[in-house]
């Protein structure tokens, strides 16, 4: 173990991000809530909690039940998405920044720049270099995979990514369950309590494999 690993690095800046859609069509769907945390080192230095309002959103009964979708509350919070958007790639897009996220690399990252494209904002894809997924690391950890020198981290990690193996127990929940992390069950799948528990979850995870 060397200093040069994250579990090491005190001041490491991190955003945690969230997207809630009205679908899980990676192309269609559009988000209507967007939660983003940043954190340097173990300590959370802002969180943000933004809806993006769409005149025509479409969320079906059962997407509405699993996250919480709530019409009155949504609307009279929802914003102009271009401003909710511009406001994050702000956090995201620093070069010192490694942004994390569960299941980001299979989701939320086609929904992002779906988005982008729709809104005309020009979105520069080498942030999804500094992406780290909580999922492909689960994964990595139960498998007892290490990453090695052979592959781009990101590319192993997409690897993990689309890696279905019978056995793995890598959702939030379970993995809460591991780490014996105090969580309401019921507030899973709200974008804010989600990455707030993905940290803790991220946090366990350093220690259990070399990134």
């Amino acid at each position: 173990m060397t200093n040069s690993l994250l579990r090491f690095k005190k001041t490491q800046r991190y955003v945690l991000f969230d997207l809630e859609t009205e679908g899980l069509n990676l192309v269609g769907s559009r988000p209507w809530q967007l939660a983003w945390l940043v954190a340097e080192g173990e300590n959370i230095v802002s969180e943000h909690d933004r809806f993006l309002n769409f005149d025509d959103l479409n969320v079906s009964e059962g997407a509405a039940a699993i996250t919480g979708f709530n019409e009155h509350a949504y609307r009279s919070k929802a914003e102009d998405p271009d401003k909710v958007i511009r406001d994050f790639l702000s956090d995201i897009m620093r070069e010192d920044t490694l942004i994390l996220g569960h299941n980001i690399l299979g989701f939320d990252v086609y929904i992002l720049n779906s988005l982008c494209d729709s809104l005309g904002i020009e979105l520069d894809p080498s942030y999804i270099d500094r992406c780290i997924d909580t999922l492909s690391l689960a994964k990595a950890i139960q498998l007892n995979l290490e990453f090695n020198n052979n592959t781009t981290f990101i590319e192993w990690q997409y690897k993990l990514c689309n890696l279905h193996k019978r056995g793995l127990k890598v959702s939030m929940q379970k993995l809460l369950e591991k780490y014996d992390i105090y969580h309401t069950e019921g507030m899973l799948h709200n974008a804010v309590y989600d990455i707030n528990m993905n940290f803790k979850i991220f946090r366990k995870q350093l220690w259990e494999i070399e990134v």
